[in-house]
């Protein structure tokens, strides 16, 4: 049930901030959240259907329900719904789509595996990090490099970046756990835990920069704008979570989608920044519930 925890609780608490690091991009986009009416669907026939992104072009991926009670990834361009099923899952999830269709995602194998896989021009590719115990692929750049995470005989999470086949590590140093969530024109953003807790990163050409916002109680980044602009989420002291998004240049902190843990909350059930701080490597590193079973 990793994927279902570490896929389910960190992507879908910030896939709706990854959609966003797109609208700056899109004049389709823009449209549709700035001067139009909001546009609701439904994949048919389906009893829970979420978008997690969409290109610049309009095409949206996302995940659903359906009547078999299987989840299922899809795909909707042009008005048309394709569903995205890996063959032999027992479940598929949908993170991102880049501009050219490239999609990725995880999926639970009849086996039980949790794997990644991207999806090119109608052919799955699988993407397991060697010898890791699970592997959920985030994010993929528009040249088709993939990044996501990676679990350890441990249990700790691991970065990676997967680019033409070849495995890279992305690890923050001296971090407890690494969580890459983008990737755009080589520049890397996600998260990190260390002895002080979650925290937000930025890497480009392999200088890493943590990204904390001014008086969060952790930092998180997830979207990533070709331009340089980066989105996410934190928390406070009083248990909320926020919006954010930084500047490439300026690292400016805004609120610039503060709703997006309690829209992921009100359609999953999950309250996000509650089950965020209940993941077994977060409690490790903030000291917290130490005798917990995990």
């Amino acid at each position: 049930m990793r994927l279902k925890i570490v896929s389910t609780v960190i992507t879908l608490m910030l896939t709706g901030a990854m959609s966003a690091a797109q609208i700056s991009t899109s004049a389709t986009n823009t449209k549709l959240l700035g001067t139009e009416p909001v546009v609701s669907f439904d994949f048919p026939g389906a009893s829970n259907t979420q978008a997690t992104a969409i290109t610049p072009s309009g095409d949206i991926v996302g995940r659903f329900t359906g009547t078999d009670g299987i989840q299922h990834g899809f795909l909707v361009s042009a008005g048309k719904f394709k569903s995205i099923t890996f063959p032999g899952a027992t479940l598929t999830d949908v993170n991102w789509i880049n501009p050219r269709g490239a999609i990725v995602g995880g999926y639970i194998g009849n086996s039980g595996g949790e794997h990644g896989f991207l999806l090119n021009y109608g052919k799955f590719t699988t993407i397991d990090y060697p010898n890791a115990g699970f592997t959920v692929a985030f994010g993929v750049g528009a040249t088709g490099e993939v990044v996501g995470i990676y679990g350890d005989e441990n249990g700790m999470l691991h970065g990676f970046l997967w680019k033409a086949g070849t495995f890279s590590v992305l690890d923050v140093t001296g971090a407890s756990g690494s969580l890459p969530a983008m990737i755009s024109a080589g520049h890397i953003v996600g998260g990190y835990f260390n002895s002080t807790g979650l925290h937000g990163f930025s890497s480009t050409l392999g200088v890493v920069q943590t990204i904390d916002c001014p008086g969060a109680t952790f930092t998180f980044l997830s979207g990533l704008a070709p331009q340089g602009q980066m989105v996410g989420g934190y928390a406070t002291v009083d248990g909320n979570g926020h919006g954010a998004g930084a500047s490439r240049l300026t690292q400016d902190i805004t609120n610039i989608i503060s709703q997006v843990p309690a829209t992921v909350e009100a359609l999953t059930g999950v309250d996000v920044v509650g089950s965020i701080r209940d993941l077994p490597t977060f409690r490790k590193v903030s000291g917290k519930g130490n005798g917990d079973k995990t």
